[in-house]
């Protein structure tokens, strides 16, 4: 017996000996391992402001109490009294029904990570969660930066929202070498900006006990925030311009035609970016998706429409490159081609039109035996110079680049194509049939027009500040490529467009003291009897600073609906900058007062 206990004990003393000198470094580690908790602090997201310097997006500090739906929801069959019991405790702590906590953790993109439960938590909820880990199991509470948007309805098809990635995303920003953060931009410039938002994520560790509660933190990483961003949008502009279209469906459009800016934006219907702070819920966005007005569509930029008569600035530029812009036009009230009359309803008819008169009327006859004359392969070639049928490459996500029919053959629903008629051209001259735009297009076609063929790219962004940079970095516009025309084109066309206003079809876009010129436009389309309004313009006519694509769905004739509302956003930018000039100029008066007392 005594061998066998003096045995056991060598044996005992070697097993000592083996773990605490020769492996004891190995369970030191392994051990310091097991009693510390490394996890990533989410870095704020870049500030945004608008072209005066406002704040338009910020961020905030929050709780948010989250939790792993693989933990509290697991063997749902085994285990249905834990988990109804579990869901009814949180349910009191957090105000949240019990069916609400289980739906969004069945509804969570990834069962294994933690998911959120309720954003912006009041610290008494947070501490309940946070200091009973064994009440509830799989929950968790995390301060956390937030987004928090200033403008939450005007500027949403420009700002976007910010949300979980999901796996398309995700690959999306490693292909650009970017490691996802938990949130990422999911829309707008959320989006398109992500790597200069997004920040660097910081790392906290900290110890915790056998049950992994969390005793102090032994070493931390400060995040660094994302880089601010300033925007060409005006938000003064921007909300006039938001008024003016009022209950309507449609956009405006208004850019610096030097430098590209986008000065306004609206796409109506808007929707309300609040829904998405912390992740919106599956009930609301598919309210929103299913919604028949189409709230999420950026229109000035995705939709599609008929450009009706404000696509005739291309065909009398397909005429100007044949020396066909000296061609007149007898209009009985109408123009037959092949077996069909293409009806001319914008003035009386038995006139003889050149093309100023035929412009400033819009009328039909003159536009359609012009296109005829120059055939739609010339038309074509003049509208994609001009920038349609191709993106105008905008800093915002999923732009559309419209079509412009090739004059060869036509595609029909279902797949099948036909040989291209005469009709097609006469269509295709006065802006219907296949050719489809977008406002944003239309828009840069008078940039264009601004700077006789010379335009930028359009832009949101003008400038960018790093967290460690003293001020910000200004971008320098990029220029589009460039195309020319003869001289006799633009100056023409500049007079017939101020004609237009003066005494044409836009003469409800007329501002007291401001020459400037555009181009009305209805189109049909299969939906409803009433006709998309358009409005396209420049202001002032001799050295625009200014202009602007109007597109009402349904609203009627473009002099009646869109020209006004165009007037109204015109009139209220030359305000504006009279009122800042006047600001700028009392405000160096009272320095200079200042400073010679």
């Amino acid at each position: 017996m005594p061998l066998v206990i003096l045995g056991a004990s060598a044996v005992f003393t070697v097993r000592l000996w083996q773990l605490q000198i020769v492996q004891g470094e190995f369970h030191r580690e392994r051990a310091l391992s097991a009693s510390t908790r490394t996890v990533s602090t989410l870095a704020p997201r870049g500030e945004i402001f608008d072209r005066q310097g406002r704040l338009v997006a910020g961020v905030k500090t929050a709780w948010v109490v989250r939790a792993n739906p693989s933990i509290v929801l697991k063997n749902p069959k085994k285990e249905a009294e834990r988990i109804s019991l579990l869901l009814a405790d949180a349910s009191r702590v957090l105000e949240l029904s019990p069916e609400e906590i289980e739906n969004r953790l069945k509804q969570a993109d990834n069962k294994a990570l933690p998911t959120d439960l309720l954003v912006n938590a009041t610290a008494a909820q947070a501490i309940k969660i946070a200091e009973q880990p064994h009440r509830f199991p799989g929950f968790e509470v995390q301060v956390r930066a937030l987004r928090e948007v200033r403008e939450t309805t005007a500027l949403s098809h420009i700002l976007g929202y910010v949300g979980r990635p999901n796996e398309a995303i995700i690959n999306q920003l490693k292909e650009q070498e970017i490691v996802p953060a938990d949130y990422v931009g999911r829309d707008g410039l959320e989006r398109v900006y992500e790597k200069e938002l997004m920040g660097r994520t910081g790392t906290l560790t900290m110890s915790v006990d056998s049950r992994g509660r969390p005793l102090q933190q032994t070493k931390s990483e400060s995040p660094t925030p994302g880089s601010r961003l300033f925007l060409t949008l005006d938000l003064d502009l921007q909300k006039e311009a938001q008024r003016l279209m009022g209950a309507r469906k449609g956009a405006i459009v208004a850019l610096d035609p030097k430098t590209g800016d986008v000065l306004a934006f609206v796409s109506a219907p808007t929707y309300d970016l609040s829904l998405f702070e912390g992740g919106i819920s599956r009930a609301d966005y598919a309210r929103l998706a299913e919604d028949p007005g189409k709230p999420l569509m950026r229109r000035p930029s995705q939709g599609l429409y008929s450009p009706g008569s404000t696509f005739k600035i291309i065909t009398a530029l397909a005429a100007a490159r044949q020396g066909l812009l000296g061609h007149s036009e007898y209009c009985p009230g109408f123009k037959t081609v092949g077996n069909r009359r293409v009806r001319c309803g914008n003035h009386s008819p038995g006139l003889t039109q050149g093309f100023e008169a035929a412009f400033r009327t819009s009328c039909n006859s003159y536009f359609v035996a012009l296109a005829l004359k120059v055939g739609p392969e010339e038309v074509a070639k003049a509208a994609r110079d001009l920038g349609l049928g191709l993106p105008t490459n905008i800093d915002l996500p999923s732009e559309f680049k419209g079509s412009i029919p090739d004059g060869e053959v036509v595609k029909e629903l279902g797949g099948r194509s036909r040989p291209w008629y005469l009709g097609d051209t006469a269509n295709m001259g006065i802006g219907q049939g296949g050719v489809l735009v977008t406002p944003l297009q239309m828009a840069q076609v008078m940039m264009r027009v601004a700077d006789n063929g010379r335009a930028p790219v359009p832009r949101v962004v003008r400038a960018v500040q790093g967290a460690d940079d003293k001020s910000p970095r200004l971008l320098e516009p990029k220029m589009a490529e460039p195309f020319s025309a003869p001289d006799v084109y633009w100056s023409r066309l500049k007079n017939a467009m101020e004609s237009v206003i003066s005494r044409g079809t836009a003469k409800r876009a007329q501002i007291p003291g401001l020459t400037w010129g555009g181009k009305t436009g209805s189109t049909e389309h299969s939906r409803s009897n009433r006709t998309h309004s358009w409005f396209v313009g420049m202001a002032p006519i001799d050295d625009p600073q200014i202009v602007i694509a109007v597109l009402s769905e349904q609203a009627g004739h473009g002099g009646e609906v869109s020209a006004p509302i165009a007037g109204g956003v015109v009139r209220k930018f030359f305000e504006l900058q009279e009122a800042r000039r006047s600001d700028s100029a009392s405000s160096m008066a009272r320095r200079q007062e200042s400073s010679s007392s």
